[in-house]
């Protein structure tokens, strides 16, 4: 079997270093940007744990719209308690609400 480069929106795909390096550089530029929890400014309640353990949150889901994987108006800066209920949420198969609130804090 020949070595083909893997699906565009296979996991696989997004593991490739040069991808990864891409993704390392614009997550670290977004969040020296975005250093407080996007989705706790939005509901004021900023506190010591906004500023801490931030992850980046991808509005549109990674293997739904990889073409906006490095898109800024993409991304939210979330702390952990933020990114459980998002990634919660999407579990419980409420993906429109989720994204509905992250366009919302975004101003969408």
């Amino acid at each position: 079997m020949p070595n083909t480069p893997p699906k565009a929106n296979s996991r696989k795909h997004w593991k490739d270093p040069r991808r990864l390096y891409s993704w390392t550089k614009c997550r670290n530029k977004y969040k020296e940007q975005f250093y407080c929890c996007q989705r706790c400014q939005y509901l004021g309640t900023v506190d010591r744990l906004s500023y801490e353990n931030l992850s980046i949150h991808h509005i549109e889901r990674v293997f739904e719209a990889p073409h906006k994987v490095l898109d800024w108006s993409n991304l939210l800066t979330v702390c952990k308690a933020c990114k459980i209920h998002f990634d919660t949420m999407e579990r419980q198969g409420y993906t429109e609400q989720a994204k509905q609130e992250g366009w919302e804090i975004k101003g969408q």
